[in-house]
């Protein structure tokens, strides 16, 4: 499958993470599928999962800015964080599917 080496951690997580990355792949419109492969590519992720909008946190941006490019994904709530001094980062993105769904993932670097 050609998600494995992108989402790490226990075998079990990295399984639940693969399917559901088919699931979206299969479900989703190309322009929105477009811009979780960016957001995957990007950085190293952890965990994925679908949540609602009750459980999402961090600062709303555009998702123009927050990719930098036009995308079709309309906001993007960013709940991460840096350190100056070794220049690493983590923390959860929050990337909007449409009908109050987010798919939540754990990101570092």
């Amino acid at each position: 499958m050609e998600f494995e080496s992108e989402c790490t951690g226990s075998f079990r997580l990295e399984k639940k993470s693969d399917r559901l990355l088919k699931n979206l792949k299969s479900k989703l419109k190309p322009k929105l599928w477009q811009a979780i492969k960016w957001e995957l590519a990007a950085h190293f992720c952890i965990a994925l999962e679908i949540v609602s909008i009750a459980e999402v946190k961090g600062c709303k941006r555009k998702g123009n800015d927050y990719f930098g490019q036009s995308v079709a994904m309309r906001h993007v709530y960013d709940d991460t964080s840096s350190c100056s001094y070794s220049g690493s980062y983590g923390g959860d993105v929050y990337l909007h599917l449409g009908n109050g769904r987010y798919l939540k993932m754990y990101i570092n670097g």
